[in-house]
């Protein structure tokens, strides 16, 4: 026989080294944290996912500070007029953001139904001011049948953005309302104004309770573990129950974490996701 083709036989050093590889990917520590780490790639992929999904997000915000102009009820002696002609009641101004805040354009073939921005009842707007963040939009206002304004533009990418600065009759609470629709978009979102402060603590807030779930995770799958070490071994005697328990300790940790998952997940999009902040700022 060829000297070069025996068999190589391990020494005792090699055998204790494959041991011990073969022990750490046999530990239950070990298993545990592959698992935990898978769930957390899913939910992670899962976000990215959801995060590239490009789509149209036609935006609308309401500043909350408005400006009385002419109080009628303080001013009784007061008339005011708007290229000549007269204005009864109370006249105030009120300035509005709307922008894409979705990764797919918003065209101008790609509105559906006309975008059309209202002041109460149809209250008559006197005076606009147009604003945009990017020349390219190509904005135009224009008025409709009524008092409403018909609100138009070339193209809408993301954070794109038009503000109106409106004088109209009315006081500083009458409704500002915006509908239409584009394609991909049925209604149009609202953003809400949000403090500094209470921004950071809703940060700082769900920041917390994403460590107290991921700790609460990786301690479940520790306990099932623990539990399924001390009750292998006593299965035999546990005769026709032992089904039932094996089933248990599949089945419930399944459960628990898919609960658990689905918590992560939305600390997850309440951290990184809100809130969000208008082009021109609140």
């Amino acid at each position: 026989m060829d000297p070069e083709s025996k068999p190589q036989i391990d020494t005792p050093k090699e055998v204790g080294q494959l041991k011990r590889m073969v022990g750490v990917v046999h530990h239950r520590n070990f298993k545990a944290m592959v698992n935990v780490l898978g769930l957390f790639g899913l939910l992670f992929g899962i976000y990215s996912w959801l995060d590239g999904k490009k789509e149209r997000k036609l935006t609308f915000y309401l500043s909350p500070t408005r400006t009385p102009i002419v109080q009628k009820g303080k001013l009784e002696s007061l008339s005011v007029a708007f290229m000549g002609k007269p204005i009864d009641g109370d006249v105030s101004s009120a300035e509005v953001q709307i922008w894409n805040a979705g990764k797919e354009p918003i065209h101008k073939a790609d509105i559906l139904k006309p975008i059309t921005l209202r002041i109460g009842s149809n209250q008559p707007i006197h005076q606009i001011g147009v604003f945009a963040n990017r020349d390219v939009i190509g904005q135009s206002i224009g008025k409709g049948a009524s008092e409403e304004l018909l609100v138009d533009w070339n193209i809408l990418e993301k954070g794109d953005a038009i503000r109106l600065q409106l004088i109209y009759s009315g006081d500083v609470t009458a409704p500002v309302t915006l509908n239409g629709v584009v394609v991909g978009q049925k209604t149009i979102a609202m953003v809400h104004y949000v403090s500094k402060e209470k921004s950071l603590r809703g940060r700082i807030a769900g920041f917390v309770q994403f460590v107290f779930i991921a700790l609460g995770f990786i301690l479940f799958i520790k306990f099932i573990d623990y539990i399924s070490s001390l009750l292998t071994p006593r299965l035999k005697l546990l005769g026709k129950w032992s089904r039932v328990i094996i089933v248990a300790l599949v089945f419930i940790p399944i459960g628990i974490s898919g609960v658990l998952g689905i918590g992560f997940v939305g600390m997850i999009f309440d951290y990184f996701g809100t809130p969000t902040t208008p082009p021109f700022g609140f």
